[in-house]
């Protein structure tokens, strides 16, 4: 027996000093199969950053152990740290999702496996594993969740998880290219070949679910293997994100929000999915929970315009007027080009609608600096100005919106209404005979007229003793209303108006008139009472018990006035 093990060593001795046999040197020093898929492990992630560099060592041997040179060719650690030092990365950190996907790349790598490790407080190590195929890295797949008491142990579970899934390989390849291709039978069939072979692929099913949607199958059928992934992979984005398409189209819109969230809290920091939850939310009605979203976001990207806008209209929809305000001019201040027409039209509307109306007038007169040819804007801004007391700015900025656009809706109302609180009631009466022969509302044109003829007779009744020129400025304004107006209120106002001045007229005068013996003076009362004769009782439903006093007095005054008339007026007697 000693004598069998000495002949062992000699012939291994010799074998040392002399080499191998030529076929033994062969087998030894063949090269890996070069059509064999590239694997790189790379640094876990550890709050122990020398535990998660020698781990990932530790995964690189036990793979490059179990798996023959044919089927893998793994890339070694000296070759993964000079590519990283050539960068200058830190060699002993883990890199993010993307640097290592990007890694991979540059290795010309066909799958990479990433993962954490740390140790729990009974000592064991705890590894999350997973693996990803470099050239899209949302085809990940899990490999699990480890527990061992030695780096050894965990790693050869690692391996076995791999090996597991790497089987599937081959034919997740050729559902991918097929799928390229648009041969689509060929792709479903190697996807459900890479799952016969390894039943928890999810990136086999992420191709089939690809495919399905690349031949618009039913939303409940694409759905299903959506929902598969999921039960593997709770994060996939591919699978969560088809999902939720899935829900747009079968009209579940509350599972569609509550899955978006969840997208969303699985890549917090993309910026389209974060604008796609808020205006899912916002469409829902649900702006509360969108606001929550949207003021997280902006928090979380300072001085991200996007999310600043966002955060605006959200506010603007929830009616939050004053925040909005805030909001609003942080946002021109951080992009001018963002003070456009929609920002423009919403303020003024939001302040208006918050009875901020100097705000409002404020921004309008920006609008207008930044759109002069806006007749729209200029109008709103006369309103504005009118609400804050500026009847005389008001006017100008609506006579300009009109010179703008003669037709402009609206516009001469105000510019009337303007002018009746300025009490230029003469300027007021232009602008309504104006405003009739350029096509205005006849009915809006004559309440304006009625409510100046209406504010100079309380002027003229409250005065005493009576004054002649106050009754005769009531006519013309009730005259004009009562003559364009078809309205029965409008016109009983009017006509009584009309009455109590002419009476008022005629009662004024008809003194001056038998001491003066004027027969002009004579007619011109006896027009006025005829005609408070005829009005009075037209618009007796405004006033019946002042019509009931005035009508008997308009009679006695009728017979004076008539003879008044006869003698006055008579032809002088020839000599």
């Amino acid at each position: 027996m000693v004598r069998h093990q000495s002949r062992v060593i000699a012939t291994f001795a010799a074998m040392l000093l002399c080499g191998f046999s030529a076929p033994v040197r062969a087998q030894l020093t063949r090269p890996p199969n070069p059509d064999a898929p590239i694997l790189v492990v790379v640094t876990f992630k550890s709050t122990d950053k020398k535990l998660g560099v020698d781990f990932a060592e530790q995964v690189r041997d036990k793979i490059t152990g179990d798996v023959s040179y044919r089927d893998l060719q793994m890339m070694t650690k000296a070759t993964i740290d000079g590519t990283l030092q050539a960068s200058g990365y830190d060699l002993t950190s883990a890199l993010t999702e993307g640097d290592a996907n990007l890694l991979a790349k540059q290795l010309r790598a066909d799958e990479y496996i990433e993962g954490e490790i740390n140790k729990d407080a009974s000592g064991k190590f705890v590894v999350t594993s997973w693996m990803v195929l470099t050239r899209d890295p949302t085809l990940l797949q899990p490999l699990g969740n480890f527990e061992g008491p030695s780096q050894g142990n965990v790693s050869s579970q690692i391996s076995k998880a791999y090996q597991s899934a790497h089987k599937a390989y081959d034919d997740i390849k050729k559902c991918l290219g097929s799928r390229r291709e648009s041969k689509y039978p060929d792709a479903l069939s190697s996807a459900q070949s890479a799952i016969s072979k390894y039943p928890r692929s999810t990136i086999a099913r992420i191709c089939e679910m690809g495919v399905m949607n690349d031949q618009k199958k039913p939303a409940a059928d694409v759905l299903k293997v959506a929902q598969e992934i999921l039960a593997i992979d709770p994060k996939s984005k591919p699978a969560m994100e088809t999902e939720v398409d899935a829900y747009e189209k079968l009209g579940d819109k509350p599972a569609k929000a509550k899955l978006l969230v969840q997208l969303l809290a699985a890549n917090p920091t993309d910026s389209k999915l974060q604008q796609a939850v808020i205006y899912e939310y916002a469409q829902s009605g649900n702006f509360a929970e969108a606001l929550k979203i949207i003021s997280k976001a902006v928090d979380d990207n300072p001085g991200d315009i996007a999310f600043v806008k966002l955060d605006w209209q959200i506010l603007y929809a929830m009616k939050d007027y004053k925040t909005m305000w805030k909001m609003g001019e942080q946002m021109i201040q951080l992009d001018t080009s963002t003070a456009d027409t929609t920002f423009f039209d919403r303020t003024i509307d939001a302040q208006r609608l918050d009875s901020n109306f100097a705000n409002a007038a404020t921004v309008a007169a920006r609008a207008t600096k930044k759109y002069p040819n806006r007749a729209d804007y200029w109008a709103q801004r006369g309103s504005m100005e009118l609400k804050t007391g500026q009847v005389k700015q008001a006017i100008t900025s609506l006579r300009r919106a009109l010179e703008i656009d003669p037709k402009l809706a609206g516009a001469r109302m105000l510019i009337i209404s303007s002018l009746v609180d300025a009490g230029e009631l003469d300027s007021a009466s232009v602008a309504m005979r104006e405003a009739i022969k350029s096509g205005e509302d006849q009915e809006r044109v004559a309440s304006f007229a009625l409510a100046i003829a209406s504010k100079i007779f309380k002027i003229a009744n409250d005065t005493k003793p009576p004054v002649l020129a106050l009754w005769q400025r009531v006519l013309p304004s009730a005259m004009y209303a009562d003559s364009i107006s078809k309205d029965r209120g409008t016109k009983n106002t009017a006509a009584f108006e009309m009455g109590v001045s002419h009476y008022y007229v005629a009662s004024i005068m008809y003194p001056d008139v038998v001491a003066q013996k004027d027969c002009n003076g004579a007619k011109i009362v006896q027009d006025a009472v005829l005609a408070a004769g005829s009005e009075l009782p037209r618009g007796g439903a405004t006033n019946p018990a002042a019509v009931g006093q005035l009508m008997p007095n308009i009679q006695q005054m009728a017979t004076a006035v008539d003879q008044a008339v006869k003698v006055f007026c008579a032809p002088p007697k020839k000599p």
